[in-house]
């Protein structure tokens, strides 16, 4: 993945995507689903700590719970997807 690109051939599309399969940084991607609620990350503000503030925000005592729900779906992923 030299070039910041990363490609994900679906194993009989199991996950149903109908977004992208190639990860383009700096281009918008079409999301796979319609996500309820979106937000622009302020101007002058970091994505990564506005992320984590939102995290916060909506998950509070349930941000561990979160991350092995992420972990778990990594895992999974990788059972039925690969990266080329």
């Amino acid at each position: 993945m030299d070039d910041g690109r990363r490609n994900l051939a679906y194993k009989g599309s199991v996950t149903g995507n109908d977004g992208q399969n190639c990860f383009e940084s700096g281009n918008d991607m079409t999301l796979a689903c319609n996500p309820i609620e979106t937000y622009e990350v302020p101007e002058g503000r970091k994505p990564q700590g506005f992320e984590e503030e939102l995290i916060e925000i909506f998950c509070g005592s349930q941000t561990d719970d979160r991350d092995r729900f992420i972990n778990g779906l990594s895992e999974w992923l990788s059972n039925y997807t690969t990266w080329t």
